[in-house]
């Protein structure tokens, strides 16, 4: 299942940092088509077969549910087996979307029932782990950004109140309540470490 809407650790008001491209029905369209596309493309394949050591195993590289008197690829042809092995599962990926729906049918073709298992397992668990990452990259994102607001806001709420503070000495006042401004800024610095708060624990999540 493919959700295009992204979590928004912020809230429903606040735009999210990476915009996946939804909202219209081309948009949603293409993001799913893009996630299609990442599903079948090599930098996930590459993945899978490090995580797999496929570019090791002469019994898949050859097509054969066993493998053959082939020696294994010597050091130096080690990246490009790598390539060699990646080629091979994008060949023999079928990604079906399915209609009406937010799903897509991912299978893989291959002569060893168990390996092709391994094989479909790990590739969606790379293109899990890659969404994952984005994600985490945008909330470390807001997070900063909230961050760097909250020690803005205080250095102005310390500017307003040290200003208010001379304001009441120069005139002689004992009492005085904090302007407009200064009421405005801790609120607002209020809200931002709410949000904060909430990011820390989406990334936590």
């Amino acid at each position: 299942q493919i959700d295009p809407n992204p979590p928004k650790p912020l809230g429903s008001d606040v735009q999210a940092i990476v915009d996946v491209g939804t909202g219209s029905f081309w948009a949603t369209a293409n993001y799913y088509n893009t996630q299609f596309k990442i599903i079948r493309s090599r930098a996930v394949a590459e993945e899978t077969v490090r995580r797999l050591g496929l570019h090791q195993n002469p019994a898949f590289l050859a097509g054969r549910d066993r493998p053959p008197a082939e020696p294994l690829p010597g050091a130096r042809e080690l990246q490009g087996s790598i390539e060699r092995a990646s080629t091979l599962i994008r060949a023999r990926l079928i990604v079906a979307p399915i209609r009406e729906s937010r799903l897509v049918e991912v299978s893989y073709q291959d002569p060893d029932p168990e390996r092709a298992r391994q094989i479909l397992s790990t590739l969606v668990n790379v293109y899990t782990d890659r969404n994952i990452d984005v994600a985490l990259e945008s909330t470390n994102s807001a997070a900063e950004w909230l961050e760097g607001q909250v020690q803005t806001l205080k250095a102005e709420l310390e500017g307003t109140e040290a200003t208010l503070h001379e304001y009441k000495k120069g005139n002689r006042i004992l009492s005085i309540s904090l302007d407009e401004q200064s009421n405005m800024i801790r609120q607002e610095m209020q809200q931002l470490s709410t949000a904060l708060t909430a990011v820390k624990v989406r990334r936590a999540e």
